[in-house]
């Protein structure tokens, strides 16, 4: 079932669709399942194995009593399949996580284990195509790629092929091929294990960015020689898409910047680094929730200063963080009032279009085909909003006149107001380092945009730019606070660098200092 059907559906009133759509009217259903999520729409039968992936150039460092414990990734692929004709689906999720998600959401015993995915297990590959193009998706803080099966199994069923990245003991929960499980571990030890640092900031440097970039030299690896000889020369590895969810938008928008693979990135409801944000070249769709049409079009005009097109910018009313997650359409099946929440029926509808738009935009730029979807607003879909620039944004620094910073124990003072940025100049040499600190006079902490300005707080972003204007060091967040830090960069020539005081997504404003330290010896 497509959006527009689903539109008719509930332009006729009715509303009660999930039940529709999750029934699984066959055999194997009364035997085993008694509901099945929503199908996806394209040609293929959907496959789903599994790979145990270990990183042995990385220490697990959620273990730290086992100093010999390595890096374990789980990594699921959905691909267009060829079953046999008895081939039977496997179930939603396996046991251990389905008890696990009956628990979490007050079900009784056994609930989850009830609906079946519309993928084969271990199907054989579809011979249909010599090469498929290849996804990578990496989950939000806390979720699992299974929760994500209705995106995943669209993807596939048009010919994808999608590697779906667990982070163990930060993802819902890892039930490995040989049968181990791993938890999610609390925040509390969580906290502790990564103090003083920010859990997020350390979990996406430390873990979920070489997270991704090990999947994609496995990737390359499977293409190159599949030791079950599945994928061997039947992926197109050297472009690839990436797609990822609130911590996984902000890793996969980080790898995708990083590495000359990836091909474009879908980033759903995520944020992105400053690097990303100043110096990204690729096609990148930005999916956002409902969090205003303020913050919708400030994500347009404040973001991706690299980008002068092939960016897009979405958003759907109504929707929030989770509506890109399948609990919209299996929930209601249990709990009968959220059958006829606006709620509900929104995030089923905007979880269609989502798929119609990532699918969309890698057919455009991972396969290269022509997509009309993405020229322009759609008479079809009026429920989305979509924006996408013609030409560069204006960068916040566009009117600031340049000051020569001063070195040493004199504070740089300065004032920034919203979309609004300060440009210090220095004259450096080869060789030299700095340690530069930018301070907020009222740091910004964890609050909100809507906060942050009502109050007056600034949360500060600090770039370095070389002679030649290309972009050197970047900070948002220091270690603890929301205050920005580069020590120890070394200059690798004579010239007048820029230093660039801004401000988180270019939203808020304050009086700040700039300190900026050098080893040069004073002449």
């Amino acid at each position: 079932m497509n959006s527009k059907t689903f539109r008719h559906l509930v332009s006729l009133g009715l509303v009660v669709v999930v039940v529709v759509l999750a029934i699984v009217p066959t055999v194997q259903a009364q035997s085993q399942f008694l509901f099945q999520i929503i199908p996806p729409d394209g040609p293929y039968p959907v496959g789903r194995m599994q790979y145990l992936w270990v990183d042995e150039t990385r220490p697990e460092v959620h273990t730290i009593d086992d100093e010999t414990d390595q890096r374990e990734l789980l990594v699921e692929v959905w691909y267009p399949a060829a079953p046999a004709e008895d081939a039977m689906f496997g179930p939603y999720m396996e046991p251990e996580m389905a008890d696990l998600f009956s628990v979490m959401y007050g079900l009784p015993e056994g609930s989850v284990d009830l609906i079946a995915s519309n993928a084969f297990p271990d199907a054989p590959l579809a011979d249909a195509l010599e090469q498929y193009p290849v996804l990578v998706l990496s989950p939000g803080f806390s979720a699992a790629p299974r929760q994500y099966s209705v995106l995943i199994e669209e993807m596939a069923s048009y010919g994808y092929v999608v590697f779906a990245v667990s982070h163990p003991y930060v993802t819902t929960m890892t039930v490995f091929p040989d049968g181990r499980v791993i938890e999610l571990i609390n925040y509390n030890r969580m906290a502790t294990l990564w103090a003083p640092r920010d859990v997020y900031d350390a979990e996406f440097t430390d873990v979920w960015v070489p997270d991704v970039m090990f999947v994609l030299d496995q990737i390359t690896a499977l293409n190159a020689d599949d030791p079950d000889g599945i994928f061997t020369g039947r992926l197109l590895a050297d472009r690839v898409g990436l797609m990822g969810h609130s911590q996984g938008a902000r890793t996969i928008s980080e790898a995708c910047f990083l590495d000359a693979r990836c091909a474009a990135a879908v980033n759903m409801d995520g944020g992105h680094s400053v690097s990303v944000d100043l110096g990204f070249d690729k096609p990148f769709m930005q999916i956002t929730a409902d969090n205003g049409i303020t913050q919708f079009i400030n994500a347009y005009e404040y973001s991706m200063e690299g980008l002068g097109q092939d960016y897009y910018v979405i958003m759907i009313p109504d929707t929030h963080h989770n509506s890109f997650l399948d609990e919209p359409y299996w929930l209601p099946l249990f709990y009968e009032d959220l059958r006829y929440q606006t709620d509900t029926l929104v995030s089923q509808y905007a979880l269609l279009d989502y798929r119609l738009y990532i699918r969309s935009f890698f057919d455009r730029y991972v396969l290269e085909q022509e997509v009309p979807l993405l020229d322009g607003p759609s008479e079809d879909n009026p429920e989305v909003f979509f924006l996408k620039p013609d030409a560069p944004v204006n960068p916040p620094t566009a009117g600031a006149v340049p000051r020569v910073a001063v070195t040493g124990s004199e504070a740089n003072r300065g004032e920034i107001e919203i979309g609004t940025a300060d440009v210090w100049t220095y004259a450096g040499q080869a060789g030299e380092v700095l340690d530069i600190m930018l301070l907020a006079d009222n740091p910004a902490g964890q609050t909100t945009t809507e906060q942050r300005q009502e109050l007056g707080l600034l949360d500060t972003v600090l770039v370095v730019r070389a002679p030649d204007g290309s972009l050197l060091a970047s900070n948002d967040d220091d270690r603890l606070s929301t205050n920005s830090l580069i020590d120890g960069l070394e200059l690798p020539t004579d010239g007048e660098y820029v230093i660039e005081v801004r401000s988180y997504d270019n939203l808020n404003a304050g009086w700040y200092t700039l300190l900026v330290d050098t080893d040069r010896v004073s002449e």
